[in-house]
Formats: C-alpha cells, structure tokens, sequence
C-alpha cells in the first residue's frame, strides 16, 4: 500500500513533544501528534546502511562484513542492520495502533490490519526474490515461446510488487489481493518445475534463469519475510496484553529457543553442539528447505533466516514495543531519554552475560545473547538520536537520513529491482576482449576503475566502498525527489 500523506513504512509515530493520556502500562491511548524524529533518522541510517552493505562488491573492511566471514560467533556493526530494523518496526507499533484506535478502528480490525501487514511483507520479499536476474541463455530458434515464460515471470514479479505498494482503501481487497498473488506465485512455481520437465531437449548449458523462473532454487526465507513474520506475531502480542506480559513473552520466546537449541535431539545431530557444522537450526533449515538432488530453497548457511531462529528475532520485535510505551509516556524529553540510555545500557551488559554464560552472540543462529545484546545497542543509538534531535532540535543535520527513513520500504524495494534491472540489461562495454557487460557490472567497473587511479585512495577496499556509496546517494536521489513530491510509501 502506497500512502500520499506524511508516512512511512514501520506506521505513523508520535511527536514526543505532545501530552499523551498519562498511561505507562502499554495501553494503547492515542497520541495527538505527527512524528518521532528521532526514530526516522534511526530508520534512515538503517536502511541506508542495509542498502550499503547488500551492494558493495568484495573486497570489503572488516566493519562492513558479517562476523562470520572471519569467525563463528562474535559480531560486527554489520551485524547490527537487521536486528535493528526489528527493534523498529517493534518501537514503531504502539504509536501506530494507538492511532489507528483513536480513529475508531476496533481490535479487531486492528488484528486484521496487522496479519495484512505481515502478509504484504512476507509476498513482497517473494517477489522480490523471484525477479530473474541472471544473464540468460540464448533460446533456440524452435523454442521461442521460453521467451514469453521468461516475461512473464517478470511481468508477474514486477507488477505483484507495484500492486501491493498501491495506497488501497480497502483493507479486506489489499489481504485478498496479496494472499492472491502469493499464491500465484508458488502455482507460477510448480507450472515451471512442469515446464522445465518437458524441456529437457534443450541443450545442457542452457540457463533459464534465476528467481521464479528456477522453482527448484529460489530461496523462501529471507529479511522481509522474517519482517513480516517477526511483526505479526509481536503486534498481535502487543495489541491484547501490557508491558508486563511482553517481557515475559520475550523472555519466552528466547528461553524455548536455547532450551531446543541446547537440549532437543535431531537426527544427525550431536545434542547440545552449536558449531556452523552441527547445530539444531542449521539441521531445521536443512530438512524443511533442502532436499538433495531436489530443490534447495536455503541460502549460504544454509540459511542466516531460518526457521528456528525466528523465535528469538520474535523477542526483538518486543524488546521494541516496550521502548515505544516508554517513549509514549507524558514524561519530560529529557527523563524519557536518559531513561532509555540507562534501560539500553542494561539490556547490553544484558546480551554479554549471555554470551558468556548460555549461548554466544551468533547472528546466523540469532541466539539470545544476540538478541538482548543488539536490543541494548539499539536502544543506546536511539537514545543518542533522540537527545540531539527531540532534546536538543538539531535537525538539519539529519536530513538525509529522515529523507530515507520516510520511506524505508520505497528505499529496499528500489534498491533490489534496480540491481536485478541493471544486471538483465548488457551493454556494448567489454573488459579484456571478454562477453559485453551488464549495466550493473559496467557501473561497477566505470566506478572502481576510476578510484583505483586515485593516489592514496586507489586501494581495492576503497574502491568497493565508493562504489558502494555512489549506489546509496543513487537511491536517495530517488528518496529525495518522493520527499519533495510528498510521496512516502507505507506497507
């Protein structure tokens, strides 16, 4: 759904500066203001940083891997991007339902609002996911229907994304349209599996491409799905109980992971091991998304969001929901954010005591210590946005990233289809004699090649990160010119 007013993907915040109804237990009073300043800024810089790591080539700094490109366990900052969004759309929540409650909307239709949600956002990183984007084979001259096959995949991927990102009145037509096109989507599946039976003629290097139009291989899982998921339950919780109730909820949701993680048997599996090798939510991911010979629905580890270790990531949702009520309070701007910094110290020092003593801060596994570890941090940055923005109104020097967090769901969804866009479209350029290049690796190569001769400057990493930037300030060009027409995307 596409909102032409001021908001924004994780819903409509509230201004700290106004009075709330005096309540500090959860309850879901509405406020009478716009926007949380600060929390736009803490999207923004999320986002962008997300968009910034997803696209930079290799070789890259320590800071802008993940830790387990060098060891198991431990974290980077890069790490830290995905639980924070979490921890966002969890803050973000109880101004939205607050709102919305004002406005008339009963519980009910609360709960039918939140599942709807959920469900735009786990279609969404389907389709996104199912964009083919490798370069193709060329198609025999007797099979040139496998060219209509392979528009309509991207027809249908292309225009899913489109129609759910329409601002529609209705929300009972925005759930049935997007439960209609996720279904589509996997009956679109099986027919190429069909498809692709029949075609085994075709000669053994041809390729019909990635995403959708590879039914065996595309991969479920993935950050908005784990979004939509995490989001849907968490704001169910949140809508029916208080404050109380969701920390015992957190604590739950992270007390059965280690329990299964630590003590559950599997086949195959050593009791108790939580090695990258042999672990109870690798060996999950591995018998739910893998089949061998069959399909491999998985990603690298075999999958960093699998299906076990969405309990946890459960918990970080929360952890925000609770931050919301607090910063939903009447009190001072300046208790509400020493508050905070005190509250996310703990959590952090929280998260180390885990990983010293139950299980270690491993993102792939999104283990507790993780969780509450990166919650803290979280909490710690927001504050510090919130003292320089809502305390002391320095907010000028923020706006590039309240342009980006304005419209966080524009700004993800943007930056995947253009990546997949430019790497289909081939250009004239070569490199040593080899095949034309894609517009993507053309970019890449125009920009790199460029740093290189640069004195001082010219390194590899260097290369890979300014690369990397320039594809950032594209897409909030992008953002800025929506921020100027008043445009923001909402899902």
């Amino acid at each position: 759904m596409m909102c032409y007013t001021a908001r924004v993907m994780t819903t409509t915040l509230a201004n700290p500066d106004v009075e709330f109804a005096p309540k500090i237990d959860g309850s879901l009073e509405a406020p009478k203001s716009a926007r949380l300043a600060s929390l736009d800024v803490f999207r923004g810089i999320t986002i962008a940083a997300m968009v910034l790591v997803n696209q930079q080539p290799d070789p890259k700094y320590w800071p802008l891997e993940h830790a387990d490109a060098y060891t198991w366990a431990g974290w980077t900052p890069t790490d830290l991007i995905f639980p924070f969004f979490l921890f966002i759309v969890g803050v973000a929540t109880p101004f939205s339902m607050a709102k919305r409650l004002a406005s008339g909307a009963t519980r009910k239709e609360l709960l039918g609002h939140v599942w709807t949600r959920a469900l735009a956002l786990f279609t969404l990183g389907q389709l996104l996911q199912g964009i083919p984007y490798i370069r193709l084979a060329t198609i025999p001259s007797d099979h040139a229907w496998i060219f209509a096959v392979r528009i309509a995949a991207w027809v249908f991927c292309c225009l899913g994304v489109v129609l759910i990102l329409v601002p529609w009145k209705s929300i009972k037509f925005t759930a049935i349209l997007t439960g209609s096109f996720l279904i589509l989507f996997y009956v679109f599946a099986i027919v190429m599996n069909v498809v692709i039976h029949k075609t085994q003629g075709l000669s053994g290097d041809f390729t019909w491409g990635n995403g959708l139009l590879s039914p065996t291989t595309f991969r479920i899982p993935g950050v908005l799905q784990r979004i939509g998921i995490c989001y849907g339950i968490a704001a169910t919780i949140g809508l029916f109980v208080g404050w109380r109730t969701i920390i015992v909820a957190a604590i739950a949701f992270m007390a059965i992971y280690s329990a299964l993680m630590l003590k559950a048997p599997f086949p195959g599996h050593k009791t108790g091991s939580i090695t990258k090798e042999d672990n109870l939510a690798r060996h999950i991911d591995e018998w739910l998304l893998i089949r061998e010979g069959r399909w491999n629905h998985a990603y690298y580890y075999p999958d960093n969001e699998g299906a076990l270790s969405t309990l946890p990531a459960i918990a970080s949702v929360l952890i925000g929901i609770l931050v919301g009520f607090w910063l939903r309070t009447t009190r001072p701007l300046a208790e509400r954010c020493s508050g905070l910094l005190v509250f996310g110290l703990f959590v952090l020092l929280t998260g180390l005591a885990l990983d010293r003593w139950l299980l270690p801060i491993n993102k792939d596994m999104w283990t507790p210590s993780f969780t509450v570890f990166t919650a803290g941090m979280a909490m710690l940055c927001l504050g510090a946005l919130f003292y320089c923005i809502d305390v002391l109104e320095k907010r000028r020097w923020f706006l590039p990233f309240k342009i980006y967090g304005m419209n966080a769901i524009a700004a993800f969804v943007l930056s995947g289809m253009l990546v997949r866009i430019t790497i289909v479209v081939k250009t004239k350029m070569t490199v040593d004699g080899g095949k034309p290049l894609s517009l993507w690796s053309a970019y890449q190569h125009v920009i790199t090649d460029a740093v290189k001769h640069i004195p001082h400057i010219g390194t590899p990493e260097n290369a890979s990160l300014i690369f990397a930037l320039s594809y950032v300030v594209v897409i909030l060009l992008v953002m800025e010119v929506m921020y100027a027409g008043r445009i923001f995307v909402k899902v």
